[in-house]
């Protein structure tokens, strides 16, 4: 301690230097480099996703076909799309039919809000703010006339590879959906309504258009209605708003999160299963030990949309680990193929994978990911109380060992019916004892 406190001492002069004398350049220099605002601005929400996730499965997270926005910019293995991109603008301009749908007005109205659209991005390594400004506007005009073409208010050329060939459809459907391949939505709404025809305008949306571009591409619970979709940040949260319906306005509470048994340890101990509302996909209700669970369907590219929600609620606290929370739930009902049999047997569950590959994909899902807001709180507690109490697992052991099939239940009033004769028999013969006595 001594020798530590002279050395303190002794910091204050170098050889009848000051420590300013010494260190003027290096003070100067470290002080130039203070940050003094938040390196993630509050309109923050393009991240790169963490490495603790994107370890489980690096495929799920990366572009294979289409870099959009700066993470993936410029790399080789993306430079055949970067044509595609200067066709679908060419072919853009060339049908422009007001000024505004004109390229410099388009830069002019991108590059007014520059900032704001650096800002949504967690990392910025941008050199010059005209390459990014044009960057936005490749990619969204690339992005919407991939819509318009889809909703067939753009004529698809006969010789368009991406329509033409179903590989590059169903690659471009997952990689518009990465949380690191995203554009702001100001850049997608302010190209949309630069460019569209008045006709346009009025008869559709950007939300109806985007939705109707990944179609069943996705996990679906379901019709979709854009009118009830709130502000969106980028496409892959339009998604998740989507998914949520009616039941995002639900606020969770910070809480811990308690497991549930599987599907068949709950109905070993009597909860029964029904399909609750199409429409809203994470109303789960538990009452009177019946679980109700919308109808959700698990299409091909569901594993990357679904961790690419996690990683994004991980990243954005405002999300509040909806889908984090949904992610859970089936995690713990769905231990096994048996219990995904079941739930698909019920119309809860509709799969276009094998059971083997699904239940996989849930065992590993929501691994390293921190849930603060844990949705189904309140019925795990109910559940498990339910799981506790002695009746109804007595119940659902009677059913299941002597009431299993219609014989079972004929044996059993045959064998209640007799018991119920000799008792008769039994006390008409007191009551004759006693009328002789």
């Amino acid at each position: 301690m001594d020798s530590a406190r002279h050395h303190l001492m002794d910091c204050g002069q170098v050889k009848g230097e000051t420590v300013d004398d010494v260190y003027c350049e290096a003070i100067q220099e470290l002080q130039g480099k203070l940050v003094r605002e938040p390196p993630w601005p509050s309109n923050c929400c393009i991240f790169r996703v963490p490495s603790t996730i994107r370890r489980h499965n690096v495929y799920a997270f990366e572009p294979q076909l289409v870099s959009i926005g700066p993470y993936y910019h410029g790399q080789e293995r993306f430079q055949p799309m970067e044509t595609f991109k200067l066709w679908y603008l060419g072919c853009l301009l060339d049908r422009a039919s007001t000024r505004e749908s004109r390229l410099e007005c388009l830069f002019k109205v991108i590059g007014s809000n520059v900032q704001h659209c650096l800002d949504c991005y967690a990392e910025k390594d941008v050199k010059c703010a005209d390459d990014f400004v044009e960057m936005m506007i490749l990619d969204g005009c690339f992005v919407l006339e991939l819509f318009r073409k889809k909703a067939g208010i753009v004529p698809q050329h006969p010789d368009d590879p991406i329509f033409k060939t179903s590989y590059m459809k169903k690659i471009l459907l997952s990689d518009l959906l990465l949380l690191e391949n995203q554009l702001p939505w100001y850049v997608l709404e302010s190209i949309f309504y630069l460019t569209a025809s008045h006709r346009e305008r009025a008869d559709t949306s950007l939300v109806a258009l985007a939705l109707k571009f990944f179609g069943f591409s996705t996990i679906r619970s379901g019709a979709i209605n854009p009118n009830i979709i709130p502000v969106n940040k980028h496409l892959l949260d339009l998604q998740r708003n989507n998914l949520l319906s009616s039941y995002a306005s639900v606020v969770p509470e910070q809480t811990a999160w308690h497991p549930i048994p599987c599907v068949t340890k709950l109905l070993q101990a009597g909860v029964r299963f029904e399909s609750g509302e199409s429409s809203e996909m994470m109303d789960v209700q538990f009452k009177n030990g019946v679980m109700r669970i919308p109808p959700i369907m698990i299409l091909d590219n569901a594993e990357s949309l679904i961790r690419n929600l996690i990683a994004y609620e991980q990243c954005d606290a405002t999300c509040r680990d909806k889908i984090t929370s949904y992610a859970i739930l089936l995690n713990n009902l769905i231990e096994s193929e048996r219990d995904l049999d079941y739930l698909c047997q019920k119309g809860i569950v509709d799969c276009y994978l094998n059971s083997e590959e699904i239940c996989s994909f849930f065992r590993r899902l929501y691994s390293d990911a921190d849930v603060v807001y844990y949705t189904y709180a309140k019925l795990s507690q109910d559940v498990n109380l339910y799981c506790m109490a002695r009746w109804p697992t007595w119940r659902a052991t009677l059913l299941r060992d002597y009431f299993n099939n219609p014989w079972s239940i004929l044996s059993f009033v045959a064998a209640i019916l007799f018991l119920f004769l000799n008792f008769l028999q039994v006390v008409f013969s007191i009551l004759s004892y006693r009328t002789a006595a």
